[in-house]
């Protein structure tokens, strides 16, 4: 039966995709160059951060700068290593995973003579976060995230404990009470909960790895970064499009639900663009040209993509707000407003995204006209709603969205036209 089990927990950590997963979350923590951080900072793990500091620097005025200087020459880099791009670098040095590897075996070997009870994962975690912190792995700008991660670990075996502990006692008493019976309901609950949670980690696996792809715009000459840079951005710029369009008939509709998986959908969009503008700069850093056009590019587009993505968002929400709130509907004048604002907005993002794609930058003046048109009309409705708020006096909740819809679609009128002024310029100098 040991061998048996011995084999099973070998292929599971083998083949299992959540035993890979804890694995990836580990080394991710433990990881010695700058990347996506998994885990959000907390009041906690900042509190530990700023105690470890001060320490330090207590410690700085103690010992001799010597001392310092000759300790500090430990941690200095190759240069020869600085100045190679690799792409996908080991999350540690060999001498870190040989430690890792020595003490967590050793460790686990002694107890298990010794007839204690422990947990493998949490001695080849800790001894993982041990080897990280003396290798300074986390600095200034990784450790609050990485402290947070620890504490999420380890809070999340505390509570699966004191879960496992209640359920299982509340299985033993249905065993004992139902017997057979007991057993067969048991049986049944355990296999759905296996199915569907193995259905809910793929689906979020499968997502992950979508967003991933999406993420690999980093790899080949200039010209390919420039030219999956501009699929990025169009791309982008439609599903803006798309959901700006959705959010429209969403508040006319009074659908919530519409509302929501839009908000969701820019929510999502939201965080690309931060994952986006983040490696766009690890990028930037590891150019050895000194073309700068490229790295302008990637760093001008994610910025002005987080720009447009971010009044999306907030035009997702306010009217989200408003038609889960219960708040009066729009008027019927104002819902003509939106109607023909969106055929307005769809027709001049569609133009600067065909614009782009094509590389007709020449076409620009068209589009600033058709820009002045939209323009114009976001103005006179806004004027108009100005002096409806005077006049008619609605109510404010209902003044504040209608006021923001159109203060906000111009907002993503403006963005869009700076996009296409960045690729022309570019275009222009080549």
């Amino acid at each position: 039966m040991l061998l048996i089990a011995g084999i099973i927990m070998a292929l599971t950590l083998w083949l299992s995709a959540k035993a890979k997963k804890v694995t990836e979350t580990e080394v991710n923590l433990g990881s010695q160059h700058e990347g996506e951080e998994r885990f959000k900072p907390n009041n906690v793990s900042r509190s530990i951060v700023k105690t470890s500091m001060r320490f330090s620097n207590l410690f700085a005025l103690i010992v001799p700068r010597s001392v310092s200087q000759k300790y500090n020459l430990s941690f200095e880099k190759n240069k020869m290593k600085q100045a190679t791009v690799i792409h996908d670098k080991p999350a540690f040095d060999l001498v870190r995973a040989a430690s890792n590897l020595v003490i967590a075996s050793i460790l686990i070997a002694w107890a298990t003579s010794m007839k204690l009870p422990l947990s493998t994962t949490f001695v080849s975690f800790m001894v993982a976060m041990g080897t990280s912190l003396a290798d300074r792995a986390w600095g200034r700008e990784t450790a609050v995230y990485r402290v947070a991660g620890v504490l999420s670990v380890i809070g999340g075996w505390f509570i699966t404990a004191i879960i496992a502990f209640v359920v299982s006692g509340i299985f033993a008493f249905i065993l004992y009470k139902a017997e057979a019976t007991g057993a067969i309901i048991l049986l049944l609950i355990a296999a759905i909960y296996i199915i569907s949670s193995q259905l809910r980690f793929a689906r979020k696996e499968k997502k992950q790895k979508e967003g991933n792809s999406k993420l690999i715009i980093l790899q080949g000459t200039d010209a390919d970064i420039l030219q999956q840079n501009k699929k990025m951005v169009t791309d982008t710029l439609s599903e803006i499009n798309l959901h700006y369009g959705n959010i429209l008939e969403g508040l006319k509709n009074s659908e919530t639900s519409s509302l929501e998986k839009t908000y969701k959908k820019l929510k999502e969009l939201e965080d690309y663009g931060f994952k986006l503008r983040a490696q766009s700069i690890r990028y930037i850093k590891s150019l050895n040209t000194e073309e700068s056009k490229p790295a302008a590019i990637l760093l001008y587009s994610t910025d002005l993509l987080q720009d447009i993505t971010y009044s999306s968002l907030t035009l997702s929400e306010e009217c989200l707000h408003y038609v889960k709130n219960l708040h009066r509907n729009p008027n019927r004048e104002f819902v003509v407003i939106t109607d023909e604002l969106k055929i307005k907005m769809n027709n001049f993002i569609t133009t600067v995204i065909m614009i782009i794609t094509e590389n007709k930058t020449a076409d620009i003046e068209t589009v600033k006209t058709a820009r002045d048109d939209v323009r114009n009309f976001l103005n006179l409705q806004l004027d108009t709603q100005v002096e409806q708020i005077q006049q008619a006096k609605p109510g404010v909740k209902q003044a504040i969205l209608q006021t923001s819809i159109l203060l906000q679609s111009r907002d993503i009128l403006a963005v869009t036209l700076r996009i296409l002024k960045m690729y022309k310029k570019y275009f222009q100098q080549n």
